[in-house]
């Protein structure tokens, strides 16, 4: 978020330019249509902002210290190959799922 404000500075800082004559840089009626698609891009950048925490919150939602790494190759023996792929598939495509449900949402500000 920290990037897109100073692209807004820089931007407003582009529109109050002024030439060498004196003569404004940017007309009226341009000026305020930028303004308006600064403040469209404002709003989707917070919802963008927004987005990226909820799914940053989902990240640590399972920490190391609660959910252990399991030991692989154990689990491997246990449940074979083809579970295992399975099961590993389901997992990805929960998490792949729950990131679109987070970006698909209605676009509004939270």
């Amino acid at each position: 978020m920290a990037n897109v404000q100073r692209y807004y500075t820089h931007a407003a800082i582009f529109l109050t330019a002024q030439s060498d004559d004196q003569d404004t840089f940017v007309k009226t009626s341009d000026y305020r249509e930028l303004e308006r698609q600064l403040a469209e891009a404002r709003k989707v950048a917070e919802i963008a902002d927004a987005q990226l925490h909820r799914i940053s919150q989902w990240c640590e939602a399972y920490p190391l210290d609660v959910f252990p790494k399991p030991d692989m190759k154990e689990v491997q023996r246990l449940l074979g190959d083809t579970l295992l792929t399975q099961l590993s598939s389901h997992n990805m495509r929960h998490v792949v799922e729950g990131v679109a449900k987070i970006i698909k949402r209605p676009k509004e500000k939270p």
